[in-house]
């Protein structure tokens, strides 16, 4: 019986997005590649994921996504950046995941 619960509540888990970081509300995402970034100072790569094997079937598609935009807003936002340049989706069937550098813009 405990594993039955155990394994309800491990779902459960898995069906909502990432929580978005206060320190995270005001970072700037850009889907833009052609957005200048020269007067920015560049902080580092990121790789933002939601989803797993067993999770993403009981995530949706909306979460998943939702989740790995603000995994790389609070990962951006420990670099001390201010601004996410997404580069590419990877095409994954458990899961949501981007790459994109962290800048810090004026």
């Amino acid at each position: 019986m405990k594993q039955f619960l155990c394994l309800g509540l491990l779902i459960l888990v898995g069906c909502s997005a990432h929580p978005l970081q206060p320190s995270a509300q005001d970072i700037d995402i850009s889907f833009d590649t052609k957005k200048t970034t020269q007067h920015c100072q560049y902080k580092g790569l990121l790789v933002g994921s939601q989803g797993d094997i067993i999770s993403y079937w009981f995530t949706a598609d909306r979460d998943l996504v939702t989740g790995a935009l603000n995994d790389l807003k609070n990962q951006t936002a420990q670099y001390g950046a201010n601004t996410v340049l997404l580069r590419e989706q990877i095409e994954l069937t458990t899961s949501a995941t981007f790459i994109a550098e962290a800048y810090h813009c004026p």
